[in-house]
């Protein structure tokens, strides 16, 4: 935990409070908001990503 709150701090190039909340649906992961901006490494996140890739026909 304290390793991702110095490579968080490093990034945004200031001081991180973490917040932590436990959501059953995001099925594993995590997700990072900074002032609006968010990074989503979440299972259920690259399961919709992938629908939508296979929807609009972007299949990798």
């Amino acid at each position: 935990e304290q390793r991702l709150i110095k490579l968080i701090e490093a990034q945004v190039g200031g001081t991180v409070e973490l917040e932590k909340h436990i959501r059953p649906e995001i099925l594993g992961g995590f997700q990072i908001e900074v002032n609006h901006l968010r990074w989503d490494a979440t299972l259920s996140g690259q399961l919709e990503q992938m629908r939508k890739d296979m929807l609009n026909g972007n299949e990798k």
